[in-house]
């Protein structure tokens, strides 16, 4: 899992977040930039 996040690209197969829905909340916080994962500038 932790090799789907690469810096400014987030890409989470369909399939795998069939099988774990947090994926696809845990897409959503960072796409919102509530996790600060990535630093927009």
């Amino acid at each position: 899992i932790k090799n789907l996040i690469t810096g400014e690209k987030l890409d989470i197969p369909p399939l795998l977040v069939e099988q774990y829905p947090v994926l696809k909340e845990l897409e959503k916080k960072i796409r919102e930039g509530q996790l600060g994962l990535f630093d927009e500038k």
